[in-house]
């Protein structure tokens, strides 16, 4: 059970963080596949991202990360991009008891953005976060229905042929 599971309420949910808080948001599933993006994201759903970027580094480090300036930023610069349009980011990985599911980013394209991004960091960071632990339980809460409905079925079939 993964992300793309439940890929149109994870849609909802990068949309309902663009608006609150006024930057693009795009999240990729465990291999790096964006399954949910709003504004210059939105038309890359389906792509697979870099597996030297900033996503990566958030996947496999199971940590959020922090790009302040994309041209100084260590990480930032192993993607390769040269013409990256990206201000600032902040990602964080989609994780529950150490297993991630995925990764949640929020880009800023202007300096406007970055300053807003930059300038809440903390209260950003810690929304963000909760936002991932809720994307994470709705596959937990998927895992869970589906577990109940094959157990039903299961019921349903020693039932029928006890008869």
């Amino acid at each position: 059970m993964d992300l793309l599971s439940i890929k149109d309420n994870v849609q909802k949910t990068a949309e309902a963080i663009a608006s609150v808080v006024g930057v693009d948001v795009t999240v990729t599933d465990d291999s790096l596949l964006r399954i949910a993006g709003t504004g210059k994201y939105k038309a890359s759903i389906g792509e697979r991202l870099n597996k030297s970027g900033i996503f990566a580094h958030c996947l496999k480090n199971n940590k959020p990360y922090i790009v302040r300036n994309p041209n100084e930023d260590n990480v930032c610069k192993l993607c390769g991009k040269l013409d990256c349009l990206e201000h600032a980011e902040i990602a964080s990985p989609i994780s529950i008891n150490n297993k991630v599911y995925g990764v949640i980013g929020l880009i800023a394209f202007d300096e406007n953005q970055k300053n807003l991004l930059l300038k809440n960091e903390e209260s950003i960071m810690s929304f963000l976060d909760k936002m991932a632990s809720l994307i994470a339980f709705q596959v937990i809460e998927k895992r869970k229905i589906i577990g109940n409905n094959i157990v039903t079925e299961f019921n349903n079939i020693i039932y029928k042929s006890a008869k």
